[in-house]
């Protein structure tokens, strides 16, 4: 049964799109809905901390504040070291359309 109350977009299927927590942490973007996204990181991201997730697309770029939900260790590799995964849950309601986002 699904449980999630929002459409998810997975990363994969929106070629183009990547995720970057400011002023500079580049992170893999995983899904993302209106209401979040799923990250993942080379820095510690720790539950209730506020952050600010920039989006950009291939014709767009949005900046939407959040605050991570969840976090835990998502692996740990000789080559990237340990990779953190968080949910990022925003204080606004985006509204995706089929070339991006729009905040609400």
């Amino acid at each position: 049964m699904e449980r999630r109350g929002e459409p998810r977009w997975q990363a994969r299927e929106r070629p183009g799109w990547v995720a970057r927590l400011r002023p500079g942490c580049p992170v893999s973007l995983i899904n993302w809905s209106p209401r979040g996204a799923l990250i993942e990181a080379g820095a510690r991201l720790s539950p209730g901390t506020r952050v600010a997730l920039q989006l950009t697309g291939p014709h767009e770029s949005y900046t939407v504040k959040g605050r991570i939900q969840r976090a835990y260790v998502a692996g740990l590799s000789g080559r990237l070291g340990v990779q953190y995964r968080a949910a990022v849950m925003f204080d606004e309601v985006l509204l995706f359309r089929s070339s991006g986002a729009v905040q609400e």
